[in-house]
């Protein structure tokens, strides 16, 4: 049996070096191990890039860790759909690279997937400060009919909480550039008005 390959798309910039190591140590600890992370580099100051350049060669031995060096900065958007278009995955999951997943993020993720039948799934997460101290606790609604209601509000996801099924991008497209700040949003908004399922697994 198969067991599906999951793109984890990271972009990087201008992060601190030590929140990017945690990030990837994270994200490579996983109960699910069957994934590629495709870091996507955009460069910020050259003094901070060299320090996270230092930090991504740590990972050189990892061949789940592939990093991408971008020579001119476009918008997130584009970004986004650059490390989608470089992944191989069957599934597309978001990170930003100061976000800690928790050990079992992906499996549930994609066990919650298989279960609902769902196209795409975010999750609740915890806000943290520096000191890995939790200062707030974000819990968006989980069931579709109630993401329906309150999406014309607000937006009903944290983008990089996410895990999509690839064909999805091939039924409505990918991030819009014309959004750019609000591309998850109206990727959202695209997804449901083309009868996609979306759905939040009610877990930090």
């Amino acid at each position: 049996m198969k067991i599906p390959l999951v793109s984890v798309v990271m972009p990087i910039c201008g992060v601190y070096p030590k929140f990017l190591r945690t990030s990837l140590d994270s994200i490579l600890d996983q109960t699910y191990d069957n994934i590629e992370v495709l870091g996507i580099f955009d460069k910020s100051t050259a003094e901070l890039d060299d320090a996270l350049l230092n930090v991504l060669d740590e990972y050189c031995h990892d061949s789940r860790v592939k990093v991408f060096i971008r020579k001119n900065r476009t918008s997130f958007p584009d970004v986004l759909n650059k490390g989608i278009l470089l992944s191989r995955g069957d599934y597309i999951a978001r990170m930003d690279s100061d976000d800690i997943c928790s050990h079992e993020r992906l499996e549930a993720s994609l066990d919650y997937i298989n279960n609902t039948k769902a196209d795409l799934v975010g999750s609740w997460a915890y806000v943290i400060a520096e000191n890995d101290k939790v200062v707030a606790k974000l819990t968006p609604p989980s069931d579709i009919n109630e993401i329906r209601k309150v999406i014309l509000l607000h937006n009903p996801f944290i983008h990089s909480s996410i895990v999509f099924r690839r064909d999805l991008i091939g039924r409505i497209g990918g991030y819009s550039a014309q959004f750019n700040g609000a591309e998850d949003y109206e990727l959202y908004l695209r997804a449901l008005s083309a009868g996609c399922k979306l759905c939040n697994i009610p877990k930090f």
